[in-house]
């Protein structure tokens, strides 16, 4: 008999806005490393002056809307954009989430400043 663990979840087909949001927000609040950054993301964020802290806020954060998405790309991820505030900057993170990794992560594709669009 296959028994998923615990902290398994399962989510709806299509993930809608509001399973996206919970993901994020369990994601970016454990210290498991649920968060991963691509190269281009790092390579913004130092562009950009916005640090890991700021991004994790603008992930936990209620406050926080979701613009875009989410979507389901050709390699199975949901991708959105969320849109916050932290430490005065208003942020735009467009992610992936993967759902069917174990364990679940979200990917921080590319960080956008308020004062870059």
């Amino acid at each position: 008999m296959d028994v998923k663990p615990a902290s398994a979840k399962i989510h709806a087909f299509p993930l809608s806005q509001k399973a996206a949001r919970e993901i994020i927000r369990r994601l970016s609040s454990e210290d498991q490393g649920g968060v991963k950054f691509t190269q281009h993301a790092k390579t913004r964020m130092v562009e950009r002056q916005i640090s890991i802290m700021q991004i994790m806020n603008v992930m936990k954060r209620t406050s926080s809307r979701m613009n875009e998405g989410p979507y389901q790309a050709a390699n199975g991820d949901w991708k959105c954009e969320i849109e916050g505030s932290a430490a005065g900057a208003v942020i735009k993170l467009a992610l992936a989430i993967n759902t069917s990794a174990r364990p679940e992560a979200v990917i921080v594709i590319t960080v956008i400043a308020e004062r870059d669009f």
